[in-house]
């Protein structure tokens, strides 16, 4: 007996193209009653090649049993770090995914992978995932994009501006109007 839907999930991701893999970057400090939903929430993506959680100077430490949600899953832990720095902690994860494409993906959010996996990867280079044009703190990139633009400003220490901020330095880069 085969699983018709686990079957056909086999053959698309034989079919996927290296270039298209995803690499998913979570950070979190302090945080971990929303983490393992986030990372199970990545566990069906076609084209999956890692989610990477870091780990900045949780007190406790993230637990590795909350990678077992995805295999695919890797928690990298940062020490000694006396402030929550988001923007750093993003751009370490990024500088660490190996992956044509970043999902940058909130702690506290979880995806609906049916509507990812629809997604043609080939024809996005920026793709925000906003309600209202509210929140852009999570999105798909191309890695080669977010490495032109040097990521995050990690003058901006906390959060909120710093997604509005990248936001509008990847449209400014693609040469998009902003809204």
């Amino acid at each position: 007996v085969y699983d018709v839907n686990l079957l056909l999930v086999k053959l698309l991701c034989n079919q996927v193209k290296k270039n298209n893999l995803i690499s998913v970057v979570t950070c979190s400090m302090n945080r971990d009653e929303f983490i393992f939903e986030n990372i199970k929430s990545t566990n069906k993506l076609i084209n999956l090649n890692e989610h990477i959680i870091i780990d900045w100077t949780s007190t406790p430490k993230i637990i590795d049993e909350y990678s077992q949600a995805n295999r695919k899953s890797k928690i990298v832990r940062v020490d000694k770090e006396k402030n929550w720095w988001l923007s750093r902690a993003y751009n370490f994860g990024f500088h660490l995914a190996n992956s044509e494409y970043i999902l940058k993906l909130d702690v506290d959010t979880t995806i609906n992978f049916d509507e990812i996996n629809k997604l043609d990867l080939e024809g996005i280079n920026y793709l925000n995932f906003t309600i209202d044009k509210n929140g852009y703190g999570n999105f798909i990139v191309r890695k080669e994009i977010l490495n032109e633009i040097n990521g995050f400003n990690e003058y901006i220490f906390d959060w909120g501006y710093d997604d509005k901020d990248l936001h509008t330095r990847i449209l400014n880069y693609l040469g998009e109007d902003l809204e």
